[in-house]
């Protein structure tokens, strides 16, 4: 039994040293799984919120795999569209693509219909290329 102070540990566990191993090879033996430092799910992605948050998609709906998947879709049309890295900017023209659509909409909803307009476009496009090739 310690003593600290007025107080009395009588909960504490001796620390047992039998379970480290002794030698190198049992220490290879014993690795845990590697980390993968520096890369993140997209709940940590400060970006992603950012997007999110700028395309007023609420918290609940941010979560859905989908929608995520969807909002990567419209950055990656938006890069391809404007020609841009930033994030800011694919997401403004994000946003003029919703006012000259004169869509009101916000959130899930607003992320659901620009999706399906920015995929249509997508594929609308590769059909043109294929057309001038015939």
């Amino acid at each position: 039994m310690e003593h600290i102070g007025f107080f009395m540990l009588n909960d504490r566990v001796p620390l047992k040293t039998d379970d480290v191993p002794a030698s190198a090879e049992e220490n290879k033996a014993v690795q845990t799984e590697p980390t993968n430092i520096g890369q993140m799910g997209f709940q940590d992605d400060p970006e992603y919120h950012r997007t999110a948050d700028a395309l007023e998609v609420s918290y609940d709906d941010r979560k859905d795999p989908k929608v995520v998947e969807r909002i990567q879709y419209l950055l990656d049309w938006a890069r391809e569209f404007s020609g841009k890295e930033d994030r800011l900017d694919q997401v403004l023209a994000i946003k003029e693509l919703r006012r000259s659509l004169g869509w009101t909409e916000i959130g899930l909803t607003s992320i659901k219909k620009l999706y399906q307009w920015t995929r249509l476009d997508s594929k609308r496009r590769t059909l043109e290329k294929e057309m001038e090739l015939i």
